[in-house]
């Protein structure tokens, strides 16, 4: 009982405490700031979506419609319940199952395996129900207020509906975890857990795009479901449908019509729990067989491709070594690779939503798409920026200690170089491609120039007093102070993506333009990068936090 508990505390706090964030109080901070965010905004939507029948029952004794329709609102909950889980979920994807390095720990310890899942299903339905507890904490309330109110003050119906909508989004959120769950662990049978280590960071970058690009269809879904079509298709395989109808079973008003849903909700649950059972113990068996074993993996020759930049872009030893170093790093370490990514899926969601629209409505020429070259450039540079102080081996960086010349700026040079060459070239074609089935290839191309001139820029002014060697310093964390400045932040983001997409429409009318716009951004961008250069300067391997007494500059006195 002992192990068990240990064991199920070990594995749940891993889902908060990492590598990314290595201290428990760090952790417990984090965690409670994000599920406070999330309880005051489910809160949020509740009231909204419930203000109508809290409201209007006192200024009219009975609204015409209210209790046929009251059902809606928890379905649209749920579904943004759901959305959220499932983005939660994807996030920590790579704790879901055992590592096999815990389990060679543990199979030094007389500790049986049945004793292992048992902790490790305890663990996951705790982190379920840490988050929906948050979820539901001042959102059940409410619409326990707002449904009791259609259909009279009652302070047992109000029980009623509160109890059903706590237990609806548990449900909600369990299917979405257990789906998660159930596509990492046929991801890892079918190709390995070293292909689908590299192959997940992939697969959740499509995934997050794909929960975020359902916030676009919301008012779509709202006014399309109605009693007379929950059975049929296509919205009836729509998952919130189904935890909809466990809702309305527990109320117990509109039974009839959702108990076809509420058996399909319970009958997936109980499924994807099994399809997880049997995963988990075919990946145990596989990762037992596997522990003993250990397969050497040699390096493939330089390319063509490596060996043509080594000789004229990367022209010093130097910032050959760093872009060796960086490209390692970033295809060797998934959660570098992951908090990439993240950057890159949420744009990707937002264009993803927006270009629906655009599709739908035939204007292919809205601000916005110019808007987004720049905010694509934006989010692709702070991405890099935010995962080079990731420390990734850090008891390592004495290696970078004992090499260190005085040649640093070659340092800067190397990893500049890096990401031009790695991410943000390749990120443009990308953009260019999908801009030229939009506009035609002319018009892309002078847009995609322009954004990735303004992206070196960008570049320049993110590394102006970077002082390291990437993924090789321990920084101390919550420097940017985002819960004091997001909202500038945010506001910094929207103005600098719309005067410049403006720009950008305004110099899609005249060819010439661009020349012109082209030449000012690359003097701007020769000022900066001579007004950055430093020639007597230091790496720094380890921050150091800001003391907490400010002793007016006479510590050396």
């Amino acid at each position: 009982m002992r192990a068990l508990k240990i064991l199920t505390s070990h594995f749940f706090n891993r889902f908060f405490q990492n590598e990314t964030i290595p201290f428990k109080e760090a952790a417990v901070a984090k965690v409670v700031s994000l599920l406070s965010i999330l309880a005051v905004l489910s809160g949020a939507l509740a009231y909204w979506e419930n203000l109508k029948y809290i409201v209007a029952p006192l200024l009219f004794p009975y609204v015409a419609g209210m209790k046929e329709t009251s059902w809606k609102e928890n379905f649209m909950f749920l579904s943004f319940s759901m959305i959220i889980m499932g983005l939660i979920s994807l996030i920590e994807w790579d704790e879901i199952f055992v590592k096999k390095h815990d389990l060679s720990n543990l199979s030094l310890l007389p500790i049986k395996g049945i004793t292992i899942f048992t902790s490790k299903a305890l663990s996951l339905a705790g982190f379920v129900g840490l988050f929906t507890f948050s979820m539901i904490i001042f959102s059940s309330p409410i619409f326990g207020l707002g449904r009791a109110k259609a259909y009279g003050n009652s302070i047992g119906l109000f029980l009623k509906i509160s109890f059903a909508h706590g237990v609806s989004v548990f449900a909600s959120n369990l299917f979405v975890f257990l789906f998660i769950m159930c596509l990492s662990g046929l991801l890892i049978l079918l190709m390995g857990e070293r292909k689908a280590e590299k192959l997940s960071v992939y697969f959740q970058a499509v995934a997050i795009v794909l929960f975020l690009s359902f916030f676009g269809i919301f008012d779509k879904l709202y006014s399309e479901v109605s009693l007379s079509n929950v059975n049929k298709l296509p919205i009836s395989l729509f998952p919130p449908m189904w935890f909809t109808g466990l809702y309305e079973e527990l109320v117990g008003i509109n039974g009839e019509a959702f108990y076809k849903l509420f058996f399909k909700g319970v009958v997936a649950i109980v499924f994807l729990m099994l399809i997880f059972i049997f995963e988990y113990f075919l990946l145990y068996q596989k990762q037992t067989r596997a522990i003993s074993r250990k397969t050497i993996h040699t390096a493939p020759m330089m390319s063509k491709i490596e060996s043509t930049l080594n000789g004229w872009f990367f022209t010093n030893p130097l910032q050959r070594a760093i872009f060796q170093f960086i490209k390692t790093v970033m295809g060797r370490s998934r959660k570098h690779r992951l908090v990439f990514s993240l950057y890159i899926s949420v744009v990707a969601g937002i264009f993803s939503v927006k270009i629906a629209r655009l599709l739908y409505s035939g204007s292919f020429h809205s601000v916005f798409l110019y808007q987004f070259i720049h905010l694509f450039s934006l989010a692709i540079v702070l991405g890099f920026r935010m995962v080079v102080d990731i420390p990734w081996f850090i008891r390592g960086n004495w290696v970078f200690k004992i090499t260190e010349n005085n040649e640093k700026q070659n340092y800067l040079k190397g990893i500049k170089k890096s990401f031009f060459v790695l991410y943000l070239f390749p990120g443009f074609l990308v953009l260019l491609t999908l801009y030229s089935l939009l506009w035609g290839f002319k018009l892309a191309f002078m847009e995609s120039v322009y954004g990735l001139l303004s992206s070196l820029i960008l570049l320049e002014l993110a590394f102006t007093k970077y002082k390291k060697i990437p993924f090789s310093c321990l920084t101390v964390p919550g420097k940017m102070n985002l819960h004091k400045f997001w909202f500038f932040y945010v506001l910094g983001i929207y103005v600098y993506t719309f005067i410049l997409g403006f720009i950008g429409k305004l110099a899609s009318e005249k060819e010439i333009y661009f020349l012109l716009i082209y030449f000012l951004i690359w003097v701007l961008f020769v000022v900066i990068k001579r007004s950055s250069l430093k020639k007597n300067w230091e790496l720094v391997y380890e921050e150091s936090p800001e003391p907490v007494v400010m002793n007016l500059g006479l510590r050396d006195v």
